[in-house]
């Protein structure tokens, strides 16, 4: 997305979550999630995050990644790790300690 674009929209573009959004640059990496909200005045493309989680979350990932593009790496191993998540088998759960019907 654009930061440029006439509406920001209501729910997070990673998690679908209906947060307090803030906006994830991906044309340039930004060390802290204060820089990279401030960025969306100078355009680019990035996306709008849940600043409670996705966006916090995007940078702490950013710190073990190196190299260029890091910020749009990082947006890529979320919906990936997402993806895994939701597309998981139930687990089994199995109450333990259980006697006489209780």
């Amino acid at each position: 997305m654009s930061a440029n674009s006439d509406a920001k929209p209501m729910l997070c573009e990673v998690c679908g979550r209906f947060a307090e959004l803030e906006w994830h640059s991906i044309s340039t990496d930004y060390e802290t999630v204060e820089q990279c909200s401030a960025s969306v005045v100078s355009g680019g493309t990035g996306y709008w995050l849940c600043s409670d989680l996705c966006h916090t979350t995007a940078h702490e990932l950013m710190k073990d990644e190196t190299g260029e593009g890091r910020s749009a790496k990082v947006i890529g191993a979320m919906v990936r790790r997402l993806a895994e998540a939701v597309s998981a088998k139930a687990r089994k759960y199995h109450k333990k300690g259980r006697t006489n019907g209780r």
